[in-house]
């Protein structure tokens, strides 16, 4: 828990926290009792849940090539299989598929 709220880690989100708590003058500083006899103890609760399922993630190139690729799926409400994968196309230099 964060600030008495709960943070879920996934694949996609798989780091919380904050990059700087609180300054390091301030954590050094002995009266505010970060520091007791140069020792600092940390503590943290973590816990391991069951994969809940299934999960999306899409993400832009910046500043992309012109043109663009359009895959078109038919009876879409019909599909039965887990994963349909499109024609290969061109984006930056690489090979990409959509799946």
């Amino acid at each position: 828990m964060l600030d008495g709220s709960l943070r879920r880690f996934s694949a996609i989100k798989n780091k919380w926290g904050l990059s700087q708590m609180l300054s390091l003058s301030i954590f050094n500083n002995a009266s505010n009792g970060y520091l007791i006899g140069d020792s600092c103890v940390f503590g943290v609760e973590v816990f391991v849940i069951k994969n809940e399922g299934k999960g999306e993630h899409f993400s832009m190139i910046k500043d992309p090539s012109g043109g663009t690729f359009t895959w078109e799926v038919q009876k879409f409400s019909e599909l039965t299989k887990e994963f349909y994968y499109s024609q290969v196309y061109l984006a930056g230099r690489h090979q990409w598929y959509m799946l």
